[in-house]
């Protein structure tokens, strides 16, 4: 049997069970607009939500009803094997870990700040981008109903990452265009 991956058989597009939450939400409340998709994703009471919002970054504990932020590798866990979709959202800049690690895991939905990077992921090809938190919940909604569709792109998404935006492949990139300018002698 093949092993399962967000709900999903590792190699395939065949939905195999239903996952515990629509959609994951943890991180450290390091700019405003994280507060803003977390309140957007709470009010959603039609959707099967795990948010966690730390008051800070650096105290990793979560307050109100929020559930506390995960050890790291529990995280992870989380959302490769609980849910279809996790979100990202920028930090203290516009890169932030989670635009990193989501796509390892699950469907990445990610705001539609550009960041400045080779090989950006795509709409609906490689990720899911919205514009506001409204929207963020909307584009939940709309693909919890379409597993084929997320299916395709968290292979997409998944493939993508490890092609361009790994360590060894972002180093290698970098160390090719100082190579191209004339920059880095071999």
């Amino acid at each position: 049997a093949l092993p399962v991956l967000n709900g999903y058989a590792a190699n395939s597009s065949e939905r195999i069970a239903a996952p515990q939450y629509d959609v994951v939400f943890s991180m450290g409340r390091t700019c405003d607009r994280r507060q803003e998709v977390a309140d957007a994703l709470r009010g959603a009471t039609d959707l099967r939500t795990h948010v966690a919002l730390a008051p800070d970054h650096s105290t990793r504990t979560a307050g109100g009803s929020n559930p506390v932020l995960l050890p790291y590798f529990d995280y992870l866990k989380l959302m490769r094997t609980s849910t279809n979709m996790a979100v990202s959202v920028r930090g203290f800049g516009w890169d932030t870990c989670r635009y990193w690690e989501a796509p390892q895991c699950a469907v990445m939905l990610c705001d539609d700040v550009p960041l400045n990077l080779p090989h950006p992921f795509e709409h609906g090809v490689t990720c899911l981008r919205y514009h506001d938190p409204a929207h963020c919940v909307s584009l939940v909604r709309e693909y919890k109903s379409k597993p084929d569709d997320l299916a395709r792109i968290f292979a997409a998404g998944k493939a993508h990452a490890v092609q361009h935006h790994t360590c060894s492949a972002r180093a290698s990139y970098t160390l090719n265009a100082l190579r191209e300018r004339g920059i880095l002698k071999t």
